[in-house]
């Protein structure tokens, strides 16, 4: 990136001390037009460059923080053997969040029965994290207390 900036600033610097010398009848850029082109094409990348470095940082700053979601309370749910995963229903101001798209989601103690949680991470234009627990309950419908 920075070689791309410096490669255009040298090429404008020419153009303009050629326009600027009393013995030069015009610019490069009228005398070649390739130069021109080659100008432009640089300029062109370089503003991508910087235009995509500013709208990353602006886009950064307004990413929505799941913090503020809301997600649908996860009913109990029956422990089969294996860790449990849900997929809960989450809204974000009024707007149901898509898995994948809008968020990622990780669980902690799923591995037996008893609580557990899920977190949710901002994915795409949301960021931050937020949780949710849920009850891991046994065949019979009671949740396992671990402790006791």
């Amino acid at each position: 990136r920075e070689r791309n900036e410096e490669h255009f600033q040298f090429l404008l610097n020419v153009n303009n001390l050629l326009a600027m010398h009393p013995t030069v009848v015009g610019t490069v850029s009228s005398l070649m037009p390739e130069f021109t082109e080659l100008l432009g094409k640089e300029g062109h990348l370089v503003d991508a460059i910087q235009w995509s470095a500013y709208t990353k940082k602006i886009f950064a700053a307004d990413k929505r923080d799941l913090k503020k979601a809301v997600i649908r309370t996860i009913p109990d749910q029956v422990f089969a053997g294996v860790p449990v995963t849900v997929m809960p229903e989450v809204f974000f101001e009024g707007e149901q969040l898509v898995f994948a798209e809008d968020y990622e989601v990780t669980y902690k103690d799923n591995h037996q029965p008893g609580t557990a949680a899920l977190i949710m991470h901002g994915k795409g234009a949301y960021k931050g994290k937020k949780s949710v627990s849920f009850n891991i309950v046994e065949t019979g419908g009671a949740a396992a207390n671990p402790e006791g």
